[in-house]
Order: C-alpha cells, then structure tokens, then sequence
C-alpha cells in the first residue's frame, strides 16, 4: 500500500512541477505534437515515464546496496541521469 501511495504522491508532484515549469516564462518545451495534453502543456504520458525512472533507480540503488558501501556509493549519483 505504501509504494503505491508513494507512486500516486510523485506522479502528482510531477504534474504540478512540470506544469509550473512549463508555463513560466517557456523555460523550456516539448517538441513537436504531444498527445494526452489535459491541463495546460504537460503531456501526461510523460508522467509514467518520468515516474518509472525515478523508481527504477531506486530499487537499482536498493538491489545494489551491499556493494554502493563506502567510495563506492558516488555511483548512485549516476543512476538517475542513467
């Protein structure tokens, strides 16, 4: 139950983010025809994807956490841009 109330919190945390960013002075913009736009300029297809990454590279970090001891944790600062 938790995760999923987790997933929920950051796919609304995204569309308010994204939808702020997106309508303030066109920091930047989506290209070209995006479908499912329903508010304002967010296309909400990309919320799974940018939910999904999110999570993946936390249950990467979680898999991995025996050996991202000590030095080696500088590596999960690469998991998020991967």
């Amino acid at each position: 139950g938790t995760l999923w109330i987790c997933l929920a919190l950051s796919g609304i945390a995204d569309i308010v983010l994204e939808e702020i960013l997106l309508n303030y002075g066109g920091i930047y913009m989506y290209f070209g025809h995006q479908p499912l736009v329903l508010i304002s300029k967010f296309p909400w297809w990309w919320l799974f994807a940018n939910v999904s990454a999110l999570f993946l590279s936390v249950a990467i970090a979680y898999r991995f956490r025996a050996w991202l001891n000590g030095w080696k944790s500088v590596f999960i600062l690469a998991l998020m841009p991967f």
